[in-house]
């Protein structure tokens, strides 16, 4: 899908079908479901790896390993925010301020929030549509091109907060 750096994936929406094109493939359930599909997985797999980084972060904080687990033994982690309390709380690092000028999405997606903290909620808002409802009424998830720019800013918001955030601190 993509040569000489140029993706296919990516403009695909804009450069390669008609506006008539664009309104048959938004009709095409199939095709959006799997998109909405992988924005949902996609999220699932960032929440994932916040917990499980916030577990590791902590082990690693606290010598006394009892200790330690027992505080991991009484949060919850079923919510963004909770999460984002908790790495303040106990790590000192703010979810919501953590920014990265590398960090983009794709003008041709429907992802396009002001600051990477809203990106997140963005999905998790996506996400629960998708998990309870079966698809998501609050953006239009229909191409390629929108789940794989959910996927790129996920992978650099992990790639540039591992930077930031953990590396300095081995």
């Amino acid at each position: 899908m993509a040569k000489e750096g140029f993706s296919n994936l990516v403009h695909s929406k804009h450069f390669f079908i008609s506006r008539d094109e664009q309104q048959l493939f938004e009709k095409n359930e199939y095709v959006s479901s799997v998109c909405q599909q992988i924005v949902q997985s996609a999220y699932a797999a960032m929440e994932n790896y916040l917990i499980n980084t916030f577990k590791a972060e902590l082990l690693k904080k606290v010598v006394d390993e009892d200790i330690s687990r027992a505080i991991l033994d009484t949060l919850q982690f079923r919510r963004l925010d909770a999460i984002k309390k908790h790495y303040k709380n106990f790590l000192n690092i703010d979810l919501a301020q953590f920014s990265h000028r590398d960090i983009s999405t794709y003008e041709e997606s429907w992802f396009h929030p002001n600051s990477e903290w809203e990106g997140i909620t963005m999905l998790s808002k996506v996400r629960n549509e998708i998990a309870h409802e079966g698809f998501s009424y609050s953006y239009e998830i229909h191409y390629p091109v929108d789940a794989y720019s959910v996927i790129h800013f996920i992978k650099r918001w992990v790639m540039f907060f591992e930077v930031v955030h953990l590396n300095e601190r081995t």
